[in-house]
C-alpha cells in the first residue's frame, strides 16, 4: 500500500509503514513526539524527513482521531464523509520552538 506519504511495501522493513522515499518508520515520529523532542530535533535526526510530509502526517493522524470519535469510517479510497459532517482541525504552530 502507498499513500501520499507513507509506504507500506513488504521488501522495507518487513511491511512496517515508512514515509515515502525514507527508510524512517512513521512510528518514529509519534515516538520521538511522545519523548519530548521537538520537531526540529526530529528532523535534525532524520535527515530525509521533510518538515512537509511530517506535518501532513501529523495533520492526516488529527483527523483520523477526530474520525475516529465521531465514529466515522473512511477510508483513503472513499475520501468521503457523511452529509453535514465537517471536521475541524485546529491548528497548531509547529516551528520547532517548544515540545509538541
Amino acid at each position: 500500500m502507498t499513500s501520499r506519504l507513507i509506504s507500506i511495501d513488504p521488501d522495507v522493513f518487513g511491511g512496517t509503514p515508512v514515509f515515502i522515499g525514507t527508510r524512517v518508520p512513521v512510528a518514529v515520529l509519534f515516538e520521538n513526539l511522545a519523548d519530548g523532542l521537538t520537531l526540529e530535533e526530529i528532523l535534525e535526526s532524520y535527515p530525509t524527513l521533510k518538515r512537509e510530509a511530517v506535518l501532513s502526517a501529523l495533520k492526516e493522524a488529527e483527523a483520523s482521531l477526530e474520525r475516529e470519535r465521531a465514529g466515522l469510517k473512511w477510508t483513503p479510497e472513499s475520501r468521503q464523509f457523511p452529509m453535514g459532517f465537517k471536521l475541524h482541525i485546529k491548528h497548531q504552530q509547529l516551528d520547532g520552538a517548544a515540545p509538541i
